[in-house]
């Protein structure tokens, strides 16, 4: 006969059941415990304690193999063993700091490798993938740090090189030429070995471009210290070439070199440099040095002109967007008085003065951050001798000039129209005024 069971008798079976399904769970650990026990049973606790000590770079205790120990007992084979293991680990450590060393060599090796292997390529054409490893393994050399540094100088010992602008695709690459990619490398590595490198590479550099760049690395880690290098450096490339004793190639980035680093000294040099050559270049350089320095010259040229002198017309431009000095103002005025401005030059002159629009030796793209948003850039090329002249004519949507500067052009533009008689000329400083007055109530 079927009998019930109470709640109480379920209850206990269940606990029951519950108990037996735990007993494996609970008994592993207890024998896994009396193994680890039974197998160190023996071991002295200073054995025990040795391989830590010996981790933390200190020193186990001093046991014989097979001697007597510090007690004066006699040692077991487990105690051999602990100190072999303990010894061992020990001695992986110290040899892995070769190992470790001669890891880094190839690594730096292949990536180098790789990275020269663009001056042999044959190929224009880079695929997404290559351009990815091209800035992978320029990320693996600068992790690297200092090693890498002995690798990079031999290259740049070479002449070895790579026209990245060449394959197509090469602009996502970031860099001109593989050589302007390890100075960036060495820069960003840092510290006085790859200043020492960078130094190197600069003194008896015949390549403009490169003496422009190793210029800006160098300044901009110690300001003033190479100075006098870069510019004696810059100088002789420009020697060599006015004589015709280099092959032509595009001399522009000495004068960004000599406008940015020179000073009242290189005036008379660049004065020297001929208008048919680089005649343009060496204009906005004297436009652009340091305290305005070089505008006495450029106002000589423009009062000394002829009426079809494209110098002369070249360098008014120029004295219009160096409006801020006295001497650039005067000749200016000079000009106007004396009726000397085609009708065809004055609204880029306007312009110039208004702050619209400017006339520079390099891309927009490699300057500082503009403080105006430019809305288009012309390039001026003059195909004259000894590789021509790349000029960049940048128009900005509004105005880079500061709120001081556009006082001083109000002032101008308004002694301007004073003086003009010609209604282009008049039409042409107005639209200016205009534009300048607005510019200036803005900032208000």
């Amino acid at each position: 006969m079927f009998v019930r069971a109470s709640r109480h008798d379920h209850s206990g079976r269940f606990r029951w059941h519950r108990l037996r399904r735990l007993t494996p769970w609970l008994l592993f650990p207890l024998l896994l415990l009396a193994e680890v026990l039974w197998i160190y049973r023996d071991w002295p606790v200073e054995l025990l304690a040795g391989p830590q000590l010996i981790e933390r770079g200190e020193v186990a205790p001093a046991i014989a193999p097979n001697g007597p120990a510090p007690d004066g007992s006699q040692q077991r084979r487990g105690g051999q063993a602990a100190l072999s293991s303990a010894t061992q680990r020990a001695t992986a450590q110290t040899d892995s700091a070769p190992a470790d060393r001669e890891t880094a060599i190839r690594t730096i090796d292949q990536a180098m490798a790789r990275l020269a292997a663009l001056s042999q390529r044959r190929d224009p054409y880079l695929s997404t993938r290559e351009i990815n490893q091209f800035h992978h393994q320029l990320a693996r050399l600068s992790r690297q740090g200092t090693p890498v540094i002995p690798a990079i100088r031999r290259f740049l010992q070479t002449a070895a090189d790579a026209d990245l602008l060449a394959f197509h695709g090469g602009e996502r690459l970031g860099f001109r030429t593989l050589r302007l990619a390890l100075f960036d490398l060495l820069d960003r590595i840092g510290g006085g070995e790859a200043e020492a490198v960078l130094q190197e590479t600069l003194q008896g550099n015949r390549n403009p471009l490169e003496i422009a760049a190793l210029a800006g690395y160098l300044e901009a880690r110690t300001p003033g210290r190479y100075r006098r290098l870069i510019l004696e450096s810059a100088r002789s490339v420009l020697l060599t070439a006015s004589e015709g004793q280099q092959e032509p190639a595009d001399i522009g980035p000495l004068f960004r070199v000599f406008q940015q680093y020179g000073d009242a000294s290189l005036v008379t040099e660049l004065e020297q440099v001929a208008p048919l050559q680089w005649g343009r270049y060496a204009a906005v350089a004297l436009a652009n040095l340091p305290d305005g320095v070089g505008v006495p010259s450029l106002a000589r040229t423009v009062r000394q002109a002829t009426e079809n002198d494209l110098a002369g017309r070249f360098a008014l431009k120029l004295l219009a967007q160096a409006a801020d000095h006295p001497e650039a103002r005067a000749a200016l005025l000079e000009s106007v008085r004396g009726q000397r401005v085609s009708d065809a030059l004055w609204p880029e002159l306007a312009e110039l003065i208004a702050g619209g629009y400017r006339i520079q030796l390099e891309a927009p793209a490699r300057q500082p951050q503009e403080t105006a948003p430019i809305s288009a850039v012309n390039e001026l090329i003059a195909y004259t001798p000894g590789g021509g002249q790349r000029l960049y004519g940048v128009r900005y949507s509004t105005s880079y000039l500061t709120s001081e500067q556009l006082v001083q052009r109000l002032e101008l533009l308004d002694a301007m129209l004073l003086e003009a008689a010609n209604p282009i000329a008049i039409q042409a400083l107005e639209h200016a005024y205009d534009r300048v007055w607005s510019l200036y109530l803005a900032e208000e």
